[in-house]
């Protein structure tokens, strides 16, 4: 029986029915408990009606087991947090029901880390989540914990939509930013360090960075498996200053500790540094990690030097674009297309680095047999157009452009993984020894 002045759960209610409501699509895909019946159009809650909880009538988060229209995703969120969903969820798992928190609505800490309500996302403030973000980042750029109420007020003036129309606009003071990035650091610390234990075996990547020409480091990165569904995973651990060039073992081990990795554990190792720069680090790690497999990385941006001939190669390119590549040449157009299609300005202030540029070597290398008859024709006028067609009739010219035409596809790929910048051309001459 429905007392009076009751609604039957899932009527909608008078509110509804002035604002004709839709279901939203998107609301399965955030809220995983959540099914529709398109004949009936009400929405359920799958964990609810497995659970057969029965909740009393006239509340609208309650309607969830026996289906409702109340198309307001407030309605969701409220039933996310309801003391009936939570117990539904304790039902499901096989734990005993929590009656008195289920009138209440408190909070179960059991459940805060299960799997079923891992996959609920509950309504987060928009302005809480950019402050947090923002102090995050400072602590990333080294910005001084003193700039975060000046870096939140000129995104409030950039418009920034999270934190318009909020009343954020109190002091931070440099404790609590550096309280909010010490606890930031906890949580990020905490999880790396259950990702490498769960992790069956580790592996560990060194890079060398050099922030000053006087000034060198070691930046540390453990690369790990989930034993679940065998995703990999890279977790940053820190940086060692190089001593006198050479990283020491103890340095390596005593951070992989620091994030409960026990040396045995230890897998493999890979190093951008050549083998003499490493030292005695791989028979040291050796010594204690019997499972360790050294490998290498191709080498960086230092070792092993670009081709002797790329800077002559590159010299011939920019007096060749620049005589025949102009607006105002129209005997070579592939020269021009290509300069359109690799966005190359020819008046900036850069230098062009026309070897790793593909566009650039595929129209040089098709425009080849009709060029060289051309700039032979225009020797007499242009002293210029004469030194360019001895130079690409040498051998050393064609078999150079022939070799960026098969190489550039692959340096440019390796160049999408190892660095942000243009392609290191000093990768070349490994690529090519590699595919020999």
């Amino acid at each position: 029986m429905v007392p009076p002045g009751k609604k039957p759960a899932g009527e909608a209610s008078n509110s509804n029915k002035k604002c004709k409501r839709y279901f939203n699509e998107h609301w399965k895909e955030e809220f995983t408990w959540l099914d529709f019946d398109y004949e009936r159009k009400l929405m359920f809650c799958l964990e609810c009606r497995q659970a057969l909880v029965r909740n009393k009538h006239g509340k609208a988060e309650n309607a969830f087991t026996v289906g409702t229209d109340n198309f307001q995703r407030h309605a969701l969120l409220r039933h996310v947090t309801s003391g009936a969903h939570r117990q539904a969820l304790a039902v499901n798992q096989g734990q005993p029901p929590f009656e008195g928190q289920a009138e209440g609505g408190g909070a179960c800490p059991g459940l805060a880390m299960t799997p079923a309500s891992r996959g609920v996302k509950v309504e987060v403030d928009p302005a809480k989540v950019a402050v947090l973000t923002t102090v995050y980042c400072m602590a990333k750029e080294d910005v001084p914990d003193d700039r975060c109420s000046a870096l939140l007020e000129l995104q409030r003036f950039n418009l920034c939509q999270a934190l318009l129309g909020t009343e954020h606009g109190d002091y931070y003071s440099p404790r609590r930013v550096r309280d909010m990035q010490v606890a930031i650091a906890s949580v990020l610390h905490t999880e790396a360090c259950q990702r490498l234990k769960a992790s069956p075996y580790v592996g560990l990547v060194l890079d060398e960075t050099r922030d000053w020409p006087e000034s060198h480091s070691l930046a540390l990165f453990a690369t790990s498996v989930s034993p679940c569904d065998g995703q990999p995973a890279t977790t940053f651990l820190g940086s060692v200053e190089l001593q006198e060039g050479e990283a020491t073992a103890g340095q390596l081990l005593d951070i992989l500790q620091a994030f409960g990795v026990s040396a045995p554990k230890l897998a493999w190792l890979s190093s951008s540094l050549p083998s003499e720069r490493l030292g005695s680090v791989g028979p040291q790690l050796r010594a204690t990690c019997p499972l360790l497999a050294e490998l290498h990385c191709l080498p960086g941006r230092t070792d092993p030097e670009p081709p002797t001939y790329l800077g002559q190669y590159e010299s011939i390119l920019d007096a060749l674009f620049r005589l025949h590549g102009g607006p105002s040449s129209h005997l070579v157009p592939e020269l021009r297309a290509a300069l359109d299609l690799a966005a190359i300005d020819l008046a900036g202030p850069r230098p062009v680095p026309w070897a790793s540029l593909l566009p650039v070597v595929e129209a040089v290398a098709e425009a080849w047999p009709g060029l060289v008859p051309t700039l032979e024709a225009a020797a007499l006028a242009s002293p210029v157009a004469g030194s360019l067609a001895l130079a690409l009739r040498q051998f050393t010219f064609v078999a150079f452009t022939h070799l960026l035409l098969d190489a550039l596809p692959s340096v440019q790929k390796l160049s999408l993984v190892l660095q942000a910048e243009e392609p290191d051309m000093a990768l070349l001459q490994p690529l090519v020894m590699a595919a020999a």
